[in-house]
């Protein structure tokens, strides 16, 4: 299944609110977020070699926070995020493409729309001859291993940023 958000902006708190709107799209949270390499949510990239990346902190804070594993992708290396690449292509070329919208709004609505009347109902005659839409009976076997949306929104919860000083001073929110 495809979840969709309209952004104006790819800063941090855009992607956050995107993806716990996406945990209440589909009725649970994931185990493990894969993501590709933005600065809002990666510090320093994995390479190939060392599989090694580094998360920004508020990023892996959220993903403590919601107990998933975060796991980026190579950047400049298509093959590891192929499923989101393919994803992408079919709402840009089915689900945007030939419309034209007023507003971010207006696109939102569109998409909401398609994602539940057009994309969750595509049948899939190559890998099952039966004609109802193989998505929802494949998702409803996966729908029991998410887990239950049962804490408020991260970003709800405030963050306060602790100094203590050579003197042993603790400075709380400056």
């Amino acid at each position: 299944r495809v979840f969709v958000l309209v952004s104006e902006y790819e800063k941090q708190d855009d992607w956050l609110s995107g993806i716990e709107k996406a945990f209440e799209h589909f009725g649970g949270i994931t185990r493990f977020i894969v993501c590709d390499n933005p600065k809002a949510m990666v510090k320093k990239t994995a390479e190939r070699q060392s599989r090694i990346c580094k998360f920004n902190d508020r990023f892996a804070n959220f993903c403590v926070y919601w107990n998933v594993t975060p796991i980026a992708c190579y950047p400049r290396y298509p093959q590891s995020k192929g499923k989101v690449e393919r994803m992408i292509s079919y709402v840009k070329n089915n689900g945007i493409a030939g419309h034209r919208f007023e507003t971010f709004d207006d696109l939102q609505r569109h998409l909401d729309w398609w994602m539940m009347n057009v994309s969750d109902e595509r049948v899939f005659r190559h890998l099952a001859p039966e004609e109802e839409p193989i998505l929802k009976k494949r998702f409803e076997k996966e729908l029991p291993m998410l887990r239950p949306i049962t804490k408020p929104s991260f970003l709800s919860v405030r963050e306060v940023l602790r100094v203590v000083d050579a003197t042993g001073c603790i400075s709380v929110d400056t």
